[in-house]
């Protein structure tokens, strides 16, 4: 190599190591800006409301950000990544538990940009509580979990119009004018509250997450579930009033729990082809031709499912977790093609043989009580099998990238030699 061209590469390193340094100097700047910016902003405030912590706390990077703006975090975020850790921690998304014998406006009062908030541990708390801490900021909280809260009522939810997140499960004083305000929501548990009816959800359009658990004992019914065409998730488990018609507009879920749901049939599961998850313990009348167009199913528990067989599993091959306890018309042949499962449940499966677990490579965790003679011993085998053969390819896999590290550096090596 000529003196000309290594001068030549030897100025263009050095252009580039200025380059970078003054990269880092500027960054470095913005950095040390910002810091000083919300520094002026912090002082001494309380340290989380817990009953081992309840005095003060000194001043940290994290507990800037309770002063700061929602929509300044995401600019702070872009800084660097220690900072864009401090944002992802803040106390704004952090979830406060408030415990018995303490108040909410005390929490506001040390963190007033709190949005994630469990009252589920104060299980008598009222709604004087909830309006005390309103003006401080608990009107901006985004989640919330009062289960249980049985002493709730109507006038509690009233200003938190910006709930994105609700947890109201058991709270037997919530009517639908409880939830009228409320069309932010996008995820809500009303599991057991008896007052809610398909009025209550007729707004709530924006909801993608629901759990509707029990409602034998409430009044939703088909007409309910109509509106919420952007459910990805719903749990209507016992809910023996919700028939075929009230899945037909629900296209967009990904999970579903519907145990003990009798009236729902193969036509209720026609068109739920994105579903990835389902639960439908002892759906009597669903049987092999309901599943068929269910091919994107990770998970699923047909527990109790008398009228499914091999032919409903054939086409499952996705399936990583399966639940088929009692299932009797399930065999060996019925497994075979499900090579990616993981967990599997075949409690007092009386026609699954040892034989079962020859392609189960994957398997990890097997309930085989009550099964064939040896069955659940083979289980044990086969699992403690795909472990050891597990272990034994991270081991290749990690002995493998080492040597692809220093193939890279001895490369490396060569490379920077040959230029000087």
């Amino acid at each position: 190599m000529s003196t000309r061209r290594k001068g030549g590469q030897r100025r263009g390193f050095a252009n580039a190591e200025k380059a970078l340094t003054k990269a880092r100097e500027a960054r470095r700047e913005r950095y040390n800006k910002v810091i000083g910016a919300v520094a002026s902003m912090q002082g001494s405030y309380g340290g989380p409301i817990t009953p081992e912590r309840t005095g003060p706390k000194t001043n940290t990077q994290a507990g800037i950000t309770q002063f700061l703006h929602t929509r300044n975090l995401g600019s702070l975020a872009q800084v660097n990544r220690g900072l864009r850790s401090i944002v992802k921690n803040s106390f704004h998304f952090q979830q406060f538990v408030l415990q018995p014998g303490q108040r909410l406006a005390d929490l506001y009062g040390s963190f007033p940009g709190a949005l994630n908030i469990d009252l589920s541990q104060k299980p008598y708390i009222q709604d004087k509580e909830l309006l005390e801490a309103i003006p401080l900021g608990f009107k901006n909280v985004r989640t919330l979990n009062m289960a249980k809260c049985r002493q709730i009522t109507d006038a509690g939810l009233a200003p938190l119009t910006n709930l994105t997140s609700l947890n109201m499960a058991h709270c037997d004083q919530i009517t639908d004018a409880g939830l009228a305000p409320l069309t932010n929501l996008t995820s809500l548990n009303i599991a057991l509250c008896r007052e809610i009816t398909d009025t209550g959800l007729a707004r709530l359009t924006n909801l993608t997450s629901l759990n509707i658990y029990g409602c034998q004992q409430i009044t939703i019914t088909d007409a309910g579930l109509a509106p919420l065409i952007k459910l990805t998730s719903l749990d209507m488990g016992y809910c023996d009033q919700i028939t075929d018609a009230g899945l037909a507009t629900l296209t967009n879920l990904t999970s579903l729990n519907m145990d003990f749901c009798s009236r729902i049939t193969d036509t209720g599961l026609a068109p739920l082809t994105n579903l990835t998850s389902l639960s439908m313990r002892s759906c009597e009348r669903i049987t092999d031709a309901g599943l068929a167009p269910l091919t994107n199913l990770t998970s699923l528990n047909i527990a109790g499912c008398i009228e499914i067989t091999d032919e409903g599993l054939a086409h499952l091959t996705k399936l990583t977790s399966l639940n088929i306890d009692g299932c009797d018309q399930i065999t060996d042949a019925g497994l075979a093609p499900l090579t990616n499962l993981t967990s599997l449940s075949i409690y007092r499966c009386k026609r699954i043989t040892a034989g079962a677990f020859t392609n189960l490579n994957k398997l990890e965790y097997c309930n085989a009580t009550f099964s064939a003679p040896g069955v659940e011993e083979a289980a044990k085998a086969k699992i403690a099998e795909n472990k050891a053969r597990k272990s034994v390819s991270n081991m290749e896999a990690l002995d493998g990238g080492t040597r692809r590290r220093r193939s890279k550096k001895s490369k490396k090596t060569k490379k920077m030699r040959r230029i000087k």
